[in-house]
């Protein structure tokens, strides 16, 4: 006669998960679900960002071909309206920078024009070699 198995030495199989095993798997994809949406926060401001750079940039050297055909050249020591946006308007500026005595030997000058936002920030600048007679 061959004995049956008592309660105690059954392994009962079930289908399911513990609640330790649900709270564990919440865990992981709810830290999974925050770091996408922050990594997607940054991602946005970055890109933003870029792409008012290259505005900028377009608009820099779109003004400064429109100086070099009405041939006046890069103007001295002047300032104007460069682009207007939602959130702010962004100006333009010219300055001569002196830092390299053989510019003198060339009669040559380095300008400066730079694009500023309206809180002063520097958005972006491109150094031009001018001849010192415009």
């Amino acid at each position: 006669m061959i004995a049956k198995p008592t309660r105690c030495c059954v392994r009962l199989t079930r289908a399911g998960l513990t609640l330790i095993e649900v709270i564990a798997a919440t865990l992981l994809l709810g830290t999974l679900l925050v770091s996408i949406l922050l990594a997607y926060g940054r991602h946005a401001t970055q890109i933003k960002r870029a792409e008012q750079q290259v505005a900028v940039i377009n608009a820099l050297n779109t003004q400064i071909a429109d100086w070099y055909l009405t041939r006046r050249g890069v103007p001295i020591n002047e300032s104007g309206l460069l682009l207007r946006t939602q959130a702010n308007s962004i100006r333009w500026r010219t300055r001569v920078i002196n830092d390299d005595p053989i510019l003198e030997t060339l009669l040559s000058r380095k300008v400066r024009v730079e694009a500023r936002a309206a809180d002063g920030d520097i958005l972006a600048y491109i150094d031009i070699l001018q001849e010192a007679t415009r």
